[in-house]
């Protein structure tokens, strides 16, 4: 009896995973028992293996299944706000495309107009995508000269529309804006 693997043992330590279960169960004699279990320990290894090969697989997937939970759910806490700021965002930029013709004699009108409907755009963006994600977003290595841009651009146009009164200025920024938005 020596010879062979005894029944207590095996039910405290190799019969704790699905496969040696499975194939110490199959088993009827106790040399066959003794090989199923070393089997059943060899495909545990290989499986538990198989999983953190695929793990860097499955956090991609899961984090981004997990993100577009959170949008949902984000979605349904502020539907009104998100829904309000996308209204509020195209009547501006309806005002602003109505202004366009009228950009030769007055840029601040259309400049204006559009940033603000640009700003309720983002801003639904962000209350969609959870304000902080948005933000660690726009500040990735590859967007940042865009993102740095664009509210340089932004702030630009609130101050030539507002304290310079400036047409140039009011233009320049105006197209920055535009052209950094792409």
């Amino acid at each position: 009896m020596s010879n062979y693997l005894d029944i207590t043992d095996l039910n405290k330590k190799e019969t704790r995973s699905f496969w040696s279960k499975l194939f110490v169960r199959a088993a009827k004699d106790p040399e066959a028992r003794q090989a199923a279990v070393q089997n059943a320990g060899l495909i545990a290894k290989l499986s538990s293996k198989m999983a953190s090969e695929d793990e860097e697989e499955k956090t991609g997937f899961f984090a981004q299944a997990q993100q577009q939970a959170q949008q949902g759910s984000n979605f349904s806490k502020y539907w009104q706000y998100i829904l309000g700021l996308t209204g509020v965002g195209f009547v501006f930029m309806m005002l602003s495309l109505f202004a366009l013709p009228f950009i030769v004699i007055s840029p601040e009108k259309f400049s204006i107009l559009f940033a603000l409907g640009c700003i309720c755009f983002l801003s639904a963006i962000a209350l969609w995508k959870d304000p902080a994600t948005f933000v660690r977003s726009l500040m990735k290595k590859d967007k940042l000269p865009y993102t740095g841009g664009y509210f340089l651009s932004l702030i630009g146009t609130f101050w030539a529309a507002y304290s310079l009164d400036s047409y140039i200025f009011s233009m320049i920024f105006a197209i920055a804006q535009v052209l950094y938005l792409r």
